[in-house]
Order: structure tokens, then C-alpha cells, then sequence
């Protein structure tokens, strides 16, 4: 039954820490697609988490793993972000030289 216990626990960390990242990571997109600037969640998530390891914040399994798992998003976040301006901007109707190329 000990054992159990365990692996119960150790499912319940890890799924509760996916939740976690996956929602944080949402909110900062969803907060910054608004301005145009999805990749800005990137910043704002990679300033959070040196705030919170500067100031100790990050003590448990469940931070830990959360900060973990934001730092492995973040890069992808920036990625996606980046595609998400350049396939607007190609909608766009404008003169030729203020178009970028992605």
C-alpha cells in the first residue's frame, strides 16, 4: 500500500507541475498576443523564474519542477511566437519595403 502511496503522489506532482507550466505558459501568450508581441511571453516568463530562484521562491519538488518545465517552454514559446508575427504580417496589405522577411 506504500508503495502505492507513492507512485500515487509521484503522478499527482508530475501531472499537477505539466498543468501548471502548460497554464502559466497560456496566460503569458494570451496576455502578449494581444500587443502583437506573443514572444514577449518568453521574457516575462524567463524574468519570473530568475526572480523566483534571486529571491529562494523555488524550494519544493512541485516549483522546482514547474521552473523546470517553464525553461524548457520558453525557447518553443519564442519560436512559435516568431512564426505567429511573421504569418501576420504576410496578411497584411502594405507597401513592399516596410514588409519584413521572416
Amino acid at each position: 500500500m506504500e508503495t502505492f502511496n507513492v507512485l500515487v503522489d509521484a503522478l499527482g506532482l508530475i501531472l499537477g507541475s505539466f498543468v501548471a507550466a502548460i497554464g502559466l505558459s497560456a496566460a503569458a501568450w494570451t496576455v502578449f498576443v494581444r500587443t502583437n508581441h506573443p514572444e514577449w511571453g518568453t521574457l516575462a516568463i524567463m524574468l519570473a523564474l530568475m526572480l523566483a530562484l534571486a529571491t529562494r521562491l523555488v524550494r519544493g519538488e512541485f516549483l522546482t519542477m514547474v521552473a523546470i518545465l517553464l525553461a524548457i517552454a520558453a525557447p518553443l514559446m519564442w519560436v512559435e511566437g516568431r512564426a505567429w508575427r511573421c504569418r501576420k504580417s504576410r496578411g497584411s496589405r502594405g507597401p513592399g519595403f516596410i514588409r519584413r522577411k521572416c
